[in-house]
């Protein structure tokens, strides 16, 4: 066996991706390619929320940004909207997946026994029926916005008191989900140091929840002007 073929015989895809980039670097875009290609059941974890006021977006530009991200997207995905509990929403796609997948090893194993009465009535070799595997894809995006949310609630002045406290959950959750999981995030701590404390702490918190996810997933690829960029492994 040749080095090259002792390397693609031990491939496998990764279970966990975390996606890094800045804006408009094409992080999204390209998640949403690996999710595709994954050859999954997709759930799409949004953590964007336009802002209200009565039922009514104030921000239109963010608005249209929404609605491409929700274009772009095929309409047999399955979209679950955040909120700031993202963990929560992890963990319930993670349960539908479940679900989904006992259902369908159920209804192979019916399959299967027909299969095999029918044979042995027909006094006919066992016939075998082909169980596919199972399983989902889960991509977040993205924790920008959802640290966002967490820090600049509407109608509150600083960041949840139990925002902390939600980061570990999510982290948590990651860390014990069995599907294959994609996270986006972005890369903001490449510029000078922004002005006000709490502008300050939010880069802060949001350099520090990069490291966590980056450590906790398996691969890391940051994004440069569309380029995939491998850092980890």
């Amino acid at each position: 066996m040749t080095l090259m073929s002792q390397r693609d015989s031990e491939w496998a895809p990764a279970r966990t991706t975390f996606v890094l980039g800045g804006a408009r670097s094409g992080k999204s875009a390209y998640a949403e390619r690996l999710a595709a290609a994954s050859g999954l059941p997709v759930s799409y974890l949004a953590t964007a929320a336009s802002p209200q006021l009565d039922g009514t977006p104030v921000d239109a530009e963010f608005a249209k940004r929404i609605a491409v991200h929700r274009a772009r997207r095929p309409a047999h995905w399955r979209t679950i909207e955040t909120g700031i509990d993202l963990a929560g929403a992890l963990n319930r796609a993670q349960l539908e997946i479940q679900a989904e997948a006992e259902a369908l090893a159920q209804a192979q194993c019916e399959a299967q026994a027909e299969a095999q009465a029918y044979a042995k009535a027909e006094a006919k070799h066992e016939a075998k029926v082909p169980i596919p595997a199972v399983g989902g894809c889960i991509l977040v995006d993205c924790l920008t916005l959802w640290l966002t949310a967490l820090f600049y609630s509407d109608g509150k002045d600083g960041p949840c008191a139990d925002w902390a406290a939600r980061i570990d959950a999510f982290d948590e959750a990651l860390a014990s989900s069995g599907s294959r999981v994609i996270v986006v995030s972005n890369e903001i701590g490449l510029g000078v140091v922004p002005m006000g404390a709490q502008t300050r702490q939010f880069v802060d918190e949001l350099g520090r929840l990069n490291q966590r996810i980056a450590a906790r997933c398996d691969e890391v690829v940051m994004m440069v002007a569309g380029i995939p960029m491998s850092v980890k492994p």
